[in-house]
């Protein structure tokens, strides 16, 4: 095949990625709440956007002699694109911990990088901002892994549906990316002899790199617009269990946590309320949080995440017998529903980590 094909295949995937990043910046603009790292993701699909344009100026101005300080500078804005990613992937696991400025820290060397290629022509500055990327992005995907593990262990022991404010969703990406990521250093670096030789395979690459960002921006804009921000409610839990407590009062709480919990969360289905959590059930049976964290924890030795779907399973088998039965004949989707869960997909999972089964298949067997 001829330089030409590989040229046009280029343009069609950059054309097709720029429109489809557009589409999905709209798309989180119209369909999330707009919390900060939506607003955030937004400008960063805007930016990645503009990024796909460079290939058109490149194919553009191929024949002129300063066409690889041109490439390279075009680059260089890959690697501000670079920034603006890590800066939305730290403010989408960190909500709101840091200020504006501070997330503006992470995108000044690749500015600053940048610019001294722009002014001076150096490679030098090429080659730092590279190291910079690659080195930046292993380290925090790093940290993001163990932040993510931690933020996991903190919702399972405070709600009771992790739906919305999970998000192992993101590591599964992050793994992908950081894969691409390496890829496309790879790439960026090759692209230094774009114009000496190879071009069909360059064009190629790039063909592919357009590809992959689509596949990875979409997967992003699903989570992203279903993402919410797990806080705990206002409350004196601090100074609940502090010193200044009495003794009568800390005995409140633990006579409080003594009742038999399970049969009153069972009796009221106190579980079928599919946004509780931690800090609602402990004002419902006028305990503390902490202390209730502490019972299901040591005393049950499960998270409240699993704690709570223990009743709701428990209402999933009930259901589910009468279905064998053929008492009432209902969706699995509805039975999950009616049992408390915010979701099929959540509802599979737990069922499956319990039962060693689907529900199906464990209907199956009931029928039989």
């Amino acid at each position: 095949m001829t330089n030409d094909f590989y040229i046009l295949l280029l343009c069609f995937t950059s054309g097709i990625a720029f429109g489809i990043l557009l589409l999905c910046a709209f798309w989180v603009l119209k369909h999330s709440s707009l919390f900060r790292f939506q607003k955030i993701f937004i400008a960063t699909l805007l930016f990645h956007a503009l990024s796909f344009l460079n290939n058109f100026i490149i194919i553009a101005f191929n024949h002129l002699s300063v066409i690889n300080y041109l490439n390279t500078l075009l680059i260089s804005f890959d690697f501000c694109v670079a920034g603006c990613w890590f800066v939305f992937i730290v403010d989408l696991i960190y909500p709101n911990r840091y200020k504006e400025w501070q997330l503006g820290l992470i995108l000044l060397p690749f500015i600053v990088f940048g610019t001294l290629f722009a002014l001076t022509g150096n490679d030098m500055y090429y080659s730092i901002d590279l190291i910079f990327t690659i080195t930046l992005g292993v380290i925090l995907y790093i940290v993001f892994e163990s932040a993510i593990k931690k933020h996991e262990r903190i919702l399972k022991n405070n709600v009771s549906n992790l739906e919305y404010f999970d998000l192992q969703w993101t590591a599964k990406i992050l793994r992908i990316l950081i894969l691409i990521c390496i890829l496309w250093e790879i790439e960026s670096i090759s692209q230094k002899t774009w114009f000496d030789g190879g071009g069909s395979v360059n064009y190629f690459a790039d063909s592919l790199w357009s590809v992959i960002c689509i596949w990875t921006v979409v997967s992003f804009t699903k989570g992203v617009i279903r993402q919410k921000i797990f806080t705990f409610e206002p409350s004196t839990e601090n100074n609940s269990i502090s010193q200044s407590d009495t003794a009568e009062k800390k005995a409140f709480y633990k006579e409080a946590i003594t009742q038999d919990i399970d049969s009153l969360i069972e009796e009221n289905e106190y579980f079928l309320n599919k946004s509780l959590n931690l800090s609602t059930l402990a004002n419902i049976l006028g305990t503390n949080r902490q202390y209730l964290s502490n019972y299901i924890n040591n005393e049950k030795q499960v998270s409240f995440y699993d704690y709570i779907n223990q009743f709701r399973l428990k209402r999933v088998e009930k259901l589910l017998h009468e279905q064998a039965n053929q008492q009432k004949q209902r969706s699995l989707e509805e039975i999950a529903s009616l049992s408390g869960f915010n979701s099929y997909a959540t509802f599979l999972r737990c069922f499956s980590k319990v039962y060693g089964t689907t529900p199906s298949k464990y209907l199956q067997k009931k029928t039989k």
